[in-house]
């Protein structure tokens, strides 16, 4: 027999087995209970298919008389009619193949996004943050002000700061819900440039007030927080701190759209990334990754001197 044949068909049984594996993967992000019973049966049918296969090599190299394109013809005919009765496998594989190209790009995304952010944090572009910016553990929340779930998410972040003193935690302000939004942003922006240390008092506040999100409501807020008004005032009304702001702003949104964020409140700590209101044991799971992976690399670079 054609031992280009013979490697064929070993190429063959190796792509179902990159297949079955392929779907398992796939899987573990669907309903578990149901695609076990799939799973089984893909991999049952994937055995017999094999065992076949390997009995059709078995024979052919017991009566091979050299007729390459019968082989040829063999083979094809053997693909062609398991791609034709099993083609959810294929759509898988494929499926899977291109969720793990945009998690990839994603990702990619996230880490030019995030350098971009502690970039901007030490140029002092950005100040909507807790903590030494030279932390080696970075925490990032993207929030919204009029977000219910981001409001329910300032306990969590209070113990996290409480707990973790070493880390150092950036506030990415995404107004996505409304003119609202937008304002209290704009006020708590200016607040953080004028005086960062009462940005988290202040931010707490605007998160868990009742009252609109106007002007006058978050000046009360502004005094309530221990910040001078007046010299608040006329931060707000100097132009050139207004272009910075609403550069701010900008830049958020644009960071946010290349990260291709879902919604608020999401979490990036290192290569994780939360969604939604997550439990603190989750984040601080991701805290300790990220430390983890920081000591990892400091040793394997003393190993190396």
């Amino acid at each position: 027999m054609n031992h280009k044949i013979i490697l064929s068909y070993f190429l063959l049984i190796g792509f179902f087995i990159c297949l079955v594996f392929a779907y398992m993967k796939y899987s573990n992000s669907t309903v578990e209970t149901e695609n076990d019973k799939l799973r089984q049966n893909i991999i049952s049918t994937l055995d017999k298919e094999i065992s076949n296969l390997q009995s059709q090599i078995d024979t052919m190299n017991a009566t091979s008389s050299g007729h390459s394109n019968t082989d040829t013809d063999v083979l094809n005919t053997t693909i062609e009619t398991f791609i034709k009765s099993h083609p959810e496998i294929v759509a898988l594989a494929l499926e899977s193949f291109y969720k793990q190209k945009t998690l990839e790009a994603q990702h990619q995304s996230i880490n030019q996004g995030v350098e971009k952010i502690i970039s901007d944090m030490h140029s002092g572009a950005l100040t909507t943050f807790i903590g030494k910016a030279d932390a080696p553990v970075k925490v990032i929340e993207f929030f919204d002000y009029s977000c219910g779930y981001c409001t329910k998410m300032l306990e969590t972040n209070s113990k996290l700061l409480e707990q973790n003193p070493d880390i150092n935690m950036i506030f990415i302000e995404l107004p996505m819900l409304g003119a609202e939004s937008v304002e209290a942003t704009r006020f708590a922006t200016a607040v953080s440039m004028l005086d960062q240390s009462k940005y988290l008092q202040f931010q707490i506040q605007l998160l868990t007030s009742k009252s609109p999100k106007n002007r006058d409501n978050m000046m009360q807020i502004a005094s309530n927080s221990g910040i001078d008004v007046a010299k608040l005032q006329s931060f707000i009304e100097n132009r050139q701190n207004m272009d910075k702001i609403e550069e701010r702003i900008k830049q958020n949104s644009i960071i946010a759209n290349s990260m291709h964020l879902q919604g608020t409140p999401t979490y990036i700590i290192d290569d994780e990334i939360l969604v939604g209101a997550v439990s603190q044991d989750k984040i601080n799971e991701a805290i300790a990754k990220a430390r983890d992976k920081i000591k990892n690399t400091n040793n394997s670079s003393n190993d190396k001197k």
